[in-house]
């Protein structure tokens, strides 16, 4: 709940959450408030899968990691990927997910990439 609350508060999105911290204390503190969804943010939590096989849990796996490119399609219509991360981000959307894909570092995401936000978390 505690990842999920800050990926609401600290990721970008086209609707507006003030009214979700509007009670909060976080919300009447400047200095916190200054990083409202501000950033891009990746939540890729694994908590929901729960199977019994290696290759169950690498297709849930794969379904995750999907979920997760699904979510930011905009950056195919953007230019913040060069041509081969838009093939790569093509092919995950479309399922075809190697287990390397699956092992991968998250900043191997074209998603991470600084061209995608203006905003930098701060040094």
């Amino acid at each position: 709940m505690n990842l999920s609350t800050l990926a609401y508060f600290l990721g970008k999105r086209d609707e507006v959450l003030s009214p979700l911290f509007q009670d909060l204390a976080v919300w009447s503190d400047p200095t916190a408030r200054e990083h409202f969804q501000q950033y891009p943010v990746l939540l890729l939590t694994f908590k929901d899968i729960k199977t019994l096989s290696y290759e169950i849990t690498l297709d849930a796996i794969r379904t995750e990691v999907q979920r997760l490119y699904s979510q930011h399609q905009h950056l195919l219509k953007s230019d913040a990927l060069r041509p081969d991360e838009r093939r790569h981000y093509e092919h995950m959307l479309l399922g075809e997910i190697s287990k390397e894909d699956c092992s991968g570092s998250p900043k191997s995401f074209p998603i991470t990439s600084h061209a995608t936000t203006a905003r930098r978390w701060p040094s």
